[in-house]
């Protein structure tokens, strides 16, 4: 008897982004459509104007529940989560009431995954701009998600078995420096490895970042890493974790790249960022780790300069369903108690 398929719900993101036509590419993928059961957790009006904007003729079916997939057949199922119509739409501008369906999109796939209706979720790109104009009081959808868990949420961003995280996110470079802290950099070096342990990852090697040029050069441009980065990796060792640093930010990537290394802890946004879509761009995943449930991603946004003209890349989109039926079957949850 095969083994069932696993179910997977792909949040459509922001409708005026490339969320909805990246989701119709992988549907004709016929590699991606015969190796799990999706549907869309959207809108149905958006997605039949994305097929028709962009002359893909494919047939839907409404879903009233995930128990409906099983008579959509070869038609895209989409189970309709919309607060409310925007009669207004324009593609690539940014509007509340997109911002506010896209919330209420990914609302309504942590019900189904909680419920156990669905296996996993991917998250297609998401504007955090309309959502913050629609009122939307979380820094992003990881706060958020966690908060719908009652977990601690955080995105790990993934190539080529390489994953990093950051110290620092969503804040003005001119507070970096403030919060790179021994205490703040800890758990993040713990978060990792134990991410990448779930990930099945034998003894993960974690490498840590500097802030300054030349790794501070031995406190002649900055004493953070003799002060706070230094301290950290000593104590994650101490801890069982094999952690080492701080290299140099512009070459640390290149050690992982090498094999040297499977995990990289920056310590902002940018400075891991840059790395990684310089690398990858496109090809790239974000993994919502801390979840009980698998849940994955784009790496990249919602490219307002090319929504509706038929000229996005589903790469990303589809390494992140690749990456998500893996977590399925590897039966990984990279859920925490940590808040």
């Amino acid at each position: 008897m095969p083994a069932r398929k696993p179910v997977i719900g792909m949040v459509m993101g922001d409708a005026a982004g490339i969320g909805p036509e990246i989701i119709l590419s992988a549907f004709q993928n016929k590699g991606v459509a015969e190796a799990a059961s999706h549907f869309v957790i959207g809108s149905m009006e958006v997605m039949e104007r994305a097929a028709r904007t962009i002359d893909k003729k494919v047939p839907f079916c409404r879903l009233e529940s995930v128990k409906d997939l099983n008579s959509a057949g070869d038609r895209i199922g989409v189970l309709n989560a919309e607060e409310q119509r925007n009669p207004h739409f324009r593609w690539g501008v940014v509007d509340a009431i997109n911002g506010s369906n896209s919330v209420a999109y990914m609302k309504k796939a942590v019900e189904l995954a909680l419920g156990n209706e669905i296996d996993a979720v991917v998250i297609a790109p998401l504007n955090k701009e309309a959502m913050h104009v629609s009122g939307f009081q979380y820094p992003d959808e990881s706060a958020f998600l966690g908060d719908l868990t009652k977990t601690r949420a955080y995105g790990v961003p993934s190539w080529n078995n390489i994953f990093r995280m950051s110290v620092t996110a969503h804040i003005p470079l001119r507070q970096v420096a403030d919060l790179v802290t021994k205490e703040r950099i800890i758990p993040v070096i713990k978060r990792l490895s134990d991410t990448l342990s779930r990930m099945g990852i034998v003894s993960p090697r974690i490498g840590v970042a500097a802030l300054n040029p030349h790794a501070g050069e031995g406190g002649a441009f900055g004493d953070e890493e003799i002060r706070e980065i230094a301290p950290a990796v000593c104590s994650a060792q101490e801890m069982g974790i094999l952690a080492s640093g701080p290299y140099p930010a512009d070459t640390i990537f290149v050690r992982a790249m090498k094999g040297e290394i499977q995990g990289v802890v920056f310590l902002y946004h940018d400075q891991g960022n840059i790395a990684m879509k310089t690398a990858a761009f496109g090809k790239s995943v974000l993994v919502y780790a801390g979840l009980p449930f698998p849940c994955t991603g784009t790496a990249h946004g919602t490219a307002y300069e090319i929504a509706g003209q038929a000229k996005a890349d589903p790469t990303s989109f589809e390494l992140a369903l690749k990456l998500a039926r893996q977590m399925v079957s590897r039966g990984c949850v990279l859920s925490t108690t940590e808040q």
